[in-house]
């Protein structure tokens, strides 16, 4: 699950960087919308995308491998959070990198470390102690912490 999250977290950081290049982001501001208005309305479409990509692997999960969550309740809301930090995280890359080739960049030198130390490459019990402790800091443990809890 993490993996796509990544995944959308590079399109929609892409996306955000793009429309200010090509000028969408003037014609947005010149609207009768609101600046909060138009950086709520990317922030929910990031959201609604990350929500579903997780639904539909858990949907694979659970149809094609038989896995059986231990309470939905616990999981919606694990992916509701899950979902909501990657957010911010698609926001902060976005508001750091001004073109396409910036997010496409410092895009995967922020996130890969954070999924190194968050237990995305390495299992969280096979990691030295250290590392294990820095990853605290890294919001790829708790998604997957969350997460794996759910289910």
């Amino acid at each position: 699950m993490l993996w796509a999250i990544f995944g959308c977290v590079m399109a929609f950081g892409t996306t955000f960087a793009s429309e200010r290049v090509r000028g969408t982001l003037v014609r947005l501001h010149v609207s009768p919308l609101s600046k909060g208005q138009v950086l709520a309305g990317k922030s929910l479409a990031a959201l609604l995308a990350i929500c579903v990509v997780e639904c539909l692997l858990m949907l694979l999960g659970v149809t094609v491998f038989g896995i059986r969550p231990s309470s939905w309740t616990l999981l919606l809301a694990a992916i509701t959070c899950t979902a909501a930090a990657f957010v911010g995280i698609i926001l902060l890359l976005a508001s750091m990198a001004h073109t396409e080739q910036g997010i496409g960049g410092m895009g995967p030198a922020v996130m890969m470390p954070l999924f190194l130390l968050g237990g995305a490459m390495i299992p969280l019990m096979f990691m030295p102690p250290w590392m294990a402790t820095i990853g605290y800091l890294s919001p790829v443990r708790w998604a997957i912490v969350a997460l794996e809890g759910a289910i």
